[in-house]
């Protein structure tokens, strides 16, 4: 990790309290203007890392708080003092916003998502556009019952290249390691600080479509904040009258420029071009179709609209292929009527959708599964181990029955409980196979290693 950013730790409940590194201190906050946020020095990670460990140490230790009031709404407020210009506002919290600013009263019959939503989303709304006039990305990793209406306090993760992840009824046991890796995926992602999109096209194509997690300024032009150098952006276009014609041949191209800051702070352009045949055949326009691509542009749609009616647009595609990829997909978590982990997991799901590239989306839509361990004397093939693959995760869930040798082979290790947390890097070709597996499609996960019970 970049040893020269800044880090600020805050703790939240019904006040807040900001960790000062310089001074060693503890500042505690009833009111928001009980402080001025300028007087802050926030110093280097290699100058503070120490003084933060101790701080989680200590955090950890403490019994469980009598509350369950959160200020999320007044935090967001904070940072925006606290993150003068550029950064990113990583928050792990449960509950929603109960205290201070931008108070969710959830509406106990559903009737509606929310009382007084105007109000209450008009504050969301307002800080996610601070959020990006000062180019702060927001990462939130929330636990919920699944139905909390929480989603409001994750709009500014729409529109700054932000995250949104859901862990339902949390369980240590069980959703730690997640968790865990999925904070290490956020700090250890490559972005493009305070970057800005453009697209750059012959005067005769005109974009119909634009779609990213950022803010769309222009039908060209888009800021996002801290874009991951994982995302993905999407770009439709169509033709003008007269297009062949002014174009005069049987190509054409566009371009993606990307204005940003490297983590030097050294200020960069990127440009990316795409060129593709154009015709005005209908056969030659079904050969050459992209399904995948395609595909992609129908499910960013139904995010956009959160309409069903793209499944029908693909059924008059008259294309078996797209058609067997939309069964697939009437069977993922954003389409069904109860969502696995509620409807902020759902939110959270249309969020990361509109960052997917075709590779990420089929994973959302199947789950990749391999096995490997065998053994000789078992007549039923059971393998001792069983690897998963999702959009976000790759876990290598272990047999209770796996071979003593098999195992330190694999991981190092001669019995289940000294299994590590995740995958060492060993050689043996055991081991590598696992590591190809995880490496085949250049995915920077770390495999998780679970026992199955």
């Amino acid at each position: 990790m970049n040893q020269t950013i800044r880090i600020c730790l805050i703790t939240f409940s019904d006040f807040i309290t900001i960790y000062d590194p310089k001074k060693r201190r503890e500042i505690n906050i009833l009111d928001l203007n009980d402080i001025d946020m300028w007087s802050l020095d926030l110093l280097p990670l290699s100058e503070s890392l120490d003084y933060y460990l101790n701080i989680l140490t200590r955090l950890s230790n403490l019994e469980k708080s009598e509350t369950n009031e959160n200020c999320l709404g007044s935090l967001y407020s904070i940072a925006c003092k606290l993150i003068p210009y550029g950064g990113i506002l990583i928050v792990c919290t449960s509950n929603y916003t109960t205290t201070g600013q931008g108070i969710i009263e959830p509406d106990e019959e559903h009737i509606n998502l929310y009382k007084n939503i105007k109000r209450t989303k008009e504050f969301y709304n307002s800080i996610s556009n601070e959020f990006v006039e000062r180019d702060i990305s927001l990462h939130l990793f929330l636990s919920s019952s699944g139905d909390d209406f929480s989603s409001l306090t994750a709009l500014p993760c729409t529109i700054t290249s932000g995250f949104f992840n859901v862990y339902k009824m949390f369980n240590e046991s069980k959703d730690f390691p997640i968790l865990f890796s999925d904070l290490c995926n956020s700090l250890r992602n490559k972005y493009f600080w305070h970057s800005r999109i453009e697209i750059c096209h012959h005067p005769a194509l005109k974009i119909t479509k634009l779609s990213l997690n950022g803010k769309i300024i222009k039908e060209n032009e888009a800021f996002c904040c801290n874009l991951s150098t994982k995302d993905s952006i999407l770009v439709n276009f169509d033709f003008k009258e007269g297009y062949f014609v002014s174009i005069g041949s049987g190509i054409s191209s566009f371009q993606v420029q990307i204005t940003y800051f490297d983590e030097s702070g050294n200020k960069r352009i990127k440009v990316i071009t795409h060129t593709f045949p154009i015709t005005s055949k209908k056969s030659i326009v079904r050969q050459r179709y992209d399904v995948i691509s395609g595909f992609t542009y129908y499910v960013r749609s139904f995010v956009d609209s959160n309409s069903i009616m793209f499944l029908r647009d693909i059924i008059n595609l008259r294309d078996q292929r797209m058609k067997q990829i939309a069964r697939f997909f009437l069977d993922t978590p954003v389409i069904r009527s109860e969502h696995p982990n509620g409807e902020d997991g759902r939110f959270s799901d249309f969020i990361y959708i509109k960052t997917f590239d075709p590779f990420q989306l089929f994973l959302y839509i199947r789950k990749r599964i391999e096995y490997f361990g065998f053994s000789c004397n078992d007549n039923n093939n059971n393998p001792f181990c069983m690897a998963v693959q999702t959009v976000n995760s790759i876990a290598l869930i272990v047999s209770r029955y796996s071979d003593e040798e098999w195992l330190y082979s694999t991981f190092g290790v001669r019995n289940l409980s000294e299994l590590p947390l995740f995958l060492p890097n060993l050689d043996s070709e055991e081991n590598r196979q696992l590591w190809n597996f995880s490496h085949k499609y250049s995915i920077d996960i770390d495999p998780i290693i679970y026992i199955y019970e």
